[in-house]
């Protein structure tokens, strides 16, 4: 019989499993104990749990021996246990037949075991189920985050770190408010889910990264309690929607911009119409403006040069509103201003400003000219609306174009000239020696004054198209591809609608078209024959022939006035009018013979 006091350590050293110890080293602790305390001499520890399984093993038996047999037939010196709810099962074995007191022992060692090994199971579970937890909050797209009720980061996964832009780490300890642009927009929210107890969505918080940019993230908190069930802190996540905030924001400018030139567009300015109606700034006024001659400069120069030149007006409004109103774009070229706490004095103010900067525009851009007409109108209370102000503002810029407009046109013509001129150097002198000839040649027509006045137009600005051809192709040396001459073969209609907007030229408009058709129908744009090509176009044809031939091109060498005779009068009734051939030849001798006219 063991002594009392003795079997009282003995159960207090049999039960006292640590749980904590590695599988390896738990399985030897319980062969240490059964041993050592037990007497025991082969044991079996069998577990059948994908959490427990590495303690399981055996010790004690001979490499001839088989120690599942054991435990097919236990003897009277043998203890089988059999675990709670599982088929794991705990063997041992000593040397003589176990007395009931050793039974006991056995008992109160299997037992303390399978309590020690539940325990282990528990924490090993929750061990795992945290690494796969923490494996999910690592791997996911979204930030997580963890602080203390101090506002703390105690943890955050790595796409926080990510989408914050620091290095893993450096977030510890930091307070959440610091990345927050808007802290206490962010404060009250996080006070408000600790003081009603309810986890919050919340749309959208400015964060900063650490380089100093701005991100976007909808974030949710939710409170975090600690083993006793106290609060004691906040989690959740950060979605990254800084791509949809962009877009959003692009959406709404482009629903309220005009995306050319950035400023408001019709719709947002009849909104900002309907809210001044409501408000008490008067006076307002409201103003129509209109870009004068932008058709011409888009018909000779190309849509891009008049993109150039609807930009430049616009930021011609926006620097002369400066916040203090609104400036739109209505449509092609017409723009309206609106501006409250403004009286008709001081809008009378702002369209001279508006002019003096279009005039300090215009010198600094010679060739791309600004001509605009603008009309303001004027109330002091809601007595009319300003739908109808606009209206009144419109009629007078209506009023300011028709008074401008002869002049206007005019001058964007003579500036487009100018332009060709600079442009095309290689002509310089060509429209005074073709003159010489064209008047010569028309005497001895005896045409009417008038014609002979149109034709003197004609010679100076018959290529007045060619300010729309690129200078890649107008000064191009050595010859013009298939892909050039289309392009060049265009300014006879480029040159036409510039005419057809000119009081001054609309006359010889038609002329202007068709001064590159040929005798026999082969020419362009319209492909007119014989005597359809108006007399004026024929005789230009044979004086522009020459002269080109007689004087320097990129794309072609000069050629002697001999030279040049033998090509036209081979071209006669095919290029030329044969009968006007025969008229220019004796001409053009008569002219060569006093070079000084051609000088």
């Amino acid at each position: 019989m063991i002594p009392q006091a003795y079997e009282l350590l003995l159960i207090m050293d049999i039960a006292a499993f640590d749980s904590d110890l590695p599988s390896e080293e738990l399985f030897q602790q319980v062969i240490e104990k059964a041993s050592r305390l037990l007497g025991v001499q082969k044991l079996i520890l069998s577990l059948n749990d994908p959490i427990l399984q590495n303690c399981s093993g055996f010790w004690g038996f001979m490499k001839h021996e088989d120690p599942m047999a054991a435990t097919a037939e236990p003897g009277p010196n043998s203890y089988l246990h059999q675990f709670t709810n599982s088929s794991s099962y705990l063997y041992m074995e000593e040397a003589g037949p176990l007395s009931v007191q050793k039974q006991r022992l056995y008992t109160i060692f299997a037992r303390s075991l399978e309590d020690a090994l539940t325990r282990k199971k528990i924490k090993e579970s929750l061990r795992q189920s945290e690494k796969k937890y923490r494996d999910i909050l690592a791997n996911m797209q979204e930030g997580y985050y963890e602080i203390d009720l101090k506002g703390r980061i105690v943890f955050c996964n790595q796409s926080l770190y990510d989408l914050l832009g620091y290095e893993v780490g450096e977030l510890a300890g930091v307070n959440m408010l610091t990345i927050c642009v808007e802290r206490r927009k962010v404060f009250q929210i996080f006070r408000a889910v600790w003081e009603q107890r309810s986890a919050k969505r919340v749309n959208t918080i400015k964060l900063r990264r650490k380089d100093g940019s701005l991100c976007y993230g909808e974030v949710s908190i939710r409170l975090t309690r600690n083993s006793s069930g106290e609060v004691a802190g906040f989690s959740g996540l950060i979605r990254d929607i800084t791509e949809r905030i962009h877009y959003q924001k692009r959406l709404e400018f482009l629903s309220m911009h005009d995306v050319l030139t950035g400023l408001y567009n019709r719709r947002h300015f009849e909104d900002l119409i309907v809210k001044y109606q409501e408000s008490t700034d008067y006076p307002i006024t409201v103003i129509a403006a209109d870009l004068d001659g932008l058709k011409i400069i888009n018909d000779s120069m190309g849509h891009p040069c008049g993109d150039m030149v609807l930009r430049a007006f616009a930021k011609i409004l926006r620097d002369g509103v400066k916040g203090r109103g609104a400036a739109a774009r209505l449509g092609g070229d017409e723009f309206g201003v609106i501006i409250p706490r403004c009286s008709s004095k001081q809008a009378e103010i702002f369209m001279e400003k508006v002019r003096r900067a279009v005039d300090d525009y215009n010198q600094e851009n010679p060739t791309l000219p600004l001509s605009i007409s603008m009309g303001s109108a004027t109330t002091e209370d809601d007595s009319v609306s300003l739908t109808e102000l606009y209206r009144i503002a419109d009629d007078r810029m209506l009023h300011d174009k028709l008074y401008r407009s002869v002049s206007m046109k005019s001058e964007i013509v003579n500036i487009l000239m100018a332009a060709l001129a600079e442009r095309d150097y290689v002509t310089h002198g060509h429209a005074a020696r073709m003159e010489v000839i064209c008047e010569a040649i028309a005497k001895k027509l005896q045409l009417s004054e008038a014609q002979i006045a149109d034709l003197a137009l004609l010679v100076k600005v018959h290529d007045l198209g060619k300010v729309g051809i690129p200078d890649s192709i107008l000064t191009k040396p050595g010859k013009l591809s298939d892909a050039d001459w289309k392009i060049m073969r265009q300014h006879p209609e480029k040159g036409y609608r510039i005419a057809t907007s000119s009081p001054h030229l609309a006359g010889i408009s038609r002329l202007i078209l068709c001064h590159h058709e040929r005798w026999d129908g082969s020419g362009y744009p319209l492909g007119l024959a014989g005597e359809e090509i108006p007399i004026e176009c024929r005789i230009l044809a044979i004086a522009d022939a020459y002269d080109a031939m007689t004087s320097f091109r990129p794309y072609r060498e000069q050629i002697t006035h001999e030279e040049a005779i033998g090509e036209i009068i081979d071209n006669a009734g095919s290029q030329f009018d044969p009968h006007l051939v025969e008229i220019a030849v004796p001409i053009l001798n008569e002219l060569h013979s006093g070079v000084k006219l051609f000088k």
